[in-house]
C-alpha cells in the first residue's frame, strides 16, 4: 500500500510540475515530520557502541569522497550524490529493522546522532561542493548555518519540549504522527514537480537523469553493504539500516536549497531502490522464519 501511494505521489508530481509553486512548504513538511519522529524515539544506557560511533562517522565521512569520485563524470552528478550521501538515517528506519527483529534503540540513537550531525558538517562542506554558492560569500557563512540548524534543531527542540510537558498535548501530537505518511507523501509530490518544473525550464537529457539514477542505485548499494560490514557479529543488520535508509526528504530540501533542483533526482531514485532493499530483507527474514517453525 505504501509503495502503491509513494508511485502514485510521484506521478502526480511528474504530471503537474506547476505543484513546483508550492515547493518552499517542502522544508516546513521536512521540519514537522522531524519532530514527529524524534517524539517517541526511546533511548537506553545499553545502547552506545563502538559500532554506533563507526555508522556516525562513515554518515559524516562518506559524502566528500563520493562527491569528488563522481565529480569525474559530471558536476552535476557529484552534487546530486554528495545530496543523497550526506543525507542521515531516515526516521522510519527503526521501524523497518523491528520488522526483522534486530536492536531498533541502536538505529534510533543512530537516527538522532546522524541528524544532528548535519547542523556541524553541512555548513562548512555545502560551500565547497555547491556550484550555486560563493564559498566565501555571506550565504555560505550565515543562510546555510541558519538553516540547517533550524531545519533540524527546531523539530528536537519542539519533541523535547512536548515530551516534557506530557499529558493531552504529548497525546495529541502522537496521535497525529499516524498522519506522518500523508506529509511525506506530499513532499515527495512537491519535489518530483520542482525536478520536472526545472527539466521542462532547462535543456536537461534524458542521460543526465539516467546517470543520477544509476548513482544513486550505486551508493544505495555501498551504504547497506557498507553498514554491515562496520556493524560486526553483533550489530550488522543494524550499522546496515542506520547507514542505508536514509532521510530522502532531507536530502529533497537541501538539494532545493543550495544545489542544482536536479540533483532531487538522487534521493527520489534512491527511494525506489533503499524500499527494494527493504522489502527483499524482510521477505528473506519471514521465509526463514516460516522454516523454523517446519
Amino acid at each position: 500500500m505504501k509503495s502503491a501511494l509513494l508511485f502514485i505521489a510521484i506521478t502526480i508530481g511528474l504530471l503537474l510540475p506547476d505543484l513546483a509553486y508550492f515547493s518552499g512548504w517542502i522544508r516546513g513538511l521536512v521540519m514537522l515530520m522531524l519532530g514527529l519522529g524524534f517524539l517517541t524515539i526511546k533511548f537506553k544506557r545499553d545502547m552506545l557502541s563502538k559500532e554506533l560511533l563507526y555508522v556516525t562517522l562513515a554518515n559524516l565521512l562518506i559524502p566528500i569522497p563520493v562527491y569528488l569520485l563522481v565529480s569525474y563524470i559530471g558536476e552535476s552528478q557529484a552534487e546530486a550524490a554528495f545530496v543523497i550521501a550526506a543525507a542521515p538515517a531516515a526516521i522510519a528506519s527503526p521501524i523497518v529493522i523491528g520488522f526483522i527483529k534486530k536492536r531498533t534503540d541502536f538505529v534510533s540513537l543512530a537516527v538522532v546522532m546522524t541528524n544532528f550531525l548535519p547542523v556541524l558538517i553541512l555548513p562548512l562542506a555545502i560551500p565547497l561542493v555547491a556550484t550555486r554558492i560563493d564559498p566565501g560569500g555571506e550565504d555560505a557563512e550565515y543562510t546555510i548555518v541558519l538553516s540547517v540548524m533550524v531545519t533540524i534543531l527546531l523539530p528536537l527542540f519542539l519533541a523535547v519540549a512536548v515530551r516534557l510537558i506530557g499529558g493531552v498535548l504529548y497525546n495529541t501530537v502522537v496521535w497525529a504522527k499516524r498522519f506522518t505518511l500523508y506529509l511525506w507523501l506530499a513532499a515527495m509530490a512537491l519535489a518530483c514537480a520542482k525536478a520536472r518544473a526545472f527539466v521542462n525550464e532547462n535543456d536537461i537529457s534524458t542521460d543526465l537523469l539516467i546517470s543520477i539514477a544509476w548513482i544513486s542505485a550505486a551508493i544505495c548499494v555501498v551504504n547497506f553493504g557498507f553498514g554491515y560490514l562496520i556493524g560486526g557479529k553483533k550489530f550488522a543488520r543494524e550499522s546496515s539500516q542506520s547507514l542505508g535508509q536514509k532521510n530522502t526528504m532531507f536530502a529533497v530540501w537541501v538539494g532545493l536549497t543550495f544545489f542544482n533542483p536536479i540533483s532531487v533526482i538522487a534521493p527520489v531514485a534512491y527511494i525506489i531502490f533503499q524500499n527494494i532493499y527493504n522489502a527483499f530483507q524482510i521477505l528473506v527474514f519471514e521465509i526463514h522464519e516460516k522454516r523454523k517453525l517446519h
